[in-house]
């Protein structure tokens, strides 16, 4: 989970990591040397960790089947992310006494509709997280706090069925996360994101399902980056999940 981050050489444009299909992010900024540039990049690398940064939404087995119309569901789940290495643009690695760890607490409330027999769904996700480590035994300083909120509407394109669906959902996530410019460690990222994702679950037989999902994620620009108070600019990332689950039969 986005364990790649990468800064840049003096008087260079340099790609910067997190994109967790191909590598196309780069910085704006004046030349720093590379010690400095070394925390300029890390600021932004609790965001990439946490449910709001350059990573698409994680799929459940059965997530694109959805509830009766007018179900109102509140849940509640707790994730643990870590890292163990640090991979800069000029191919320098850093991996010994080098660790990140996110612990992220997430209340999720979905609503779901019906328009002529085609479901449909409205989400508000709130994670907070609290984010430590350290890079080459060099400690980073703790943050915690709440992460970029994220709203989303999901629609389906086919008429309801217990057994199959088609659908597609839009999250946004919005700035109001944790952030300030001169940390190493952020909860929040300072700049929106569009994450356009296209989902499928189908039932196989009695007990197996299959469920997959492709997204497309667009980011605006984040004009205060890390203590040159730079601009800090990504391309748009890709990403494919897929599931294949057994539910057993429950009755008895």
């Amino acid at each position: 989970m986005a364990k790649e981050l990468a800064a840049r050489k003096p008087r260079q444009r340099t790609l910067a990591g997190g994109c967790r299909a191909r590598r196309l992010c780069h910085t704006r900024r004046k030349s720093r040397p590379l010690a400095f540039a070394r925390n300029t990049v890390l600021s932004g690398l609790a965001g990439l960790l946490v449910p709001d940064g350059a990573k698409a939404i994680d799929i459940f087995p059965r997530d694109f089947i959805a509830f009766p119309d007018g179900t109102n569901l509140t849940a509640f789940y707790y994730r643990y992310s870590h890292a163990d290495s640090l991979n800069l643009a000029g191919g320098r690695t850093f991996s010994q006494n080098t660790h990140l760890n996110v612990h992220t607490a997430i209340w999720r409330q979905i609503y779901y509709g019906d328009w002529n027999d085609y479901p449909w769904a409205a989400q508000f996700i709130l994670p907070a997280s609290s984010v430590s480590g350290e890079v080459a035994s060099n400690h980073l300083r703790s943050v915690g706090g709440i992460n970029d909120v994220i709203a989303s509407l999901d629609m389906s394109l086919v008429p309801r069925r217990p057994d199959r669906n088609l659908a597609v959902l839009l999250y946004v996530s919005l700035p109001t996360g944790s952030y300030r410019a001169d940390r190493t460690l952020n909860t929040g990222s300072n700049r929106w994101s569009f994450d356009t994702q296209l989902g499928y679950s189908q039932a196989i037989g009695q007990h197996f399902w299959f469920d997959a999902a492709a997204d497309v994620i667009a980011y605006t620009l984040n004009h205060d980056a890390g203590p040159a108070h730079g601009t800090l600019a990504q391309h748009p990332s890709y990403e494919l999940q897929a599931w294949f689950s057994y539910l057993p039969d429950m009755r008895s």
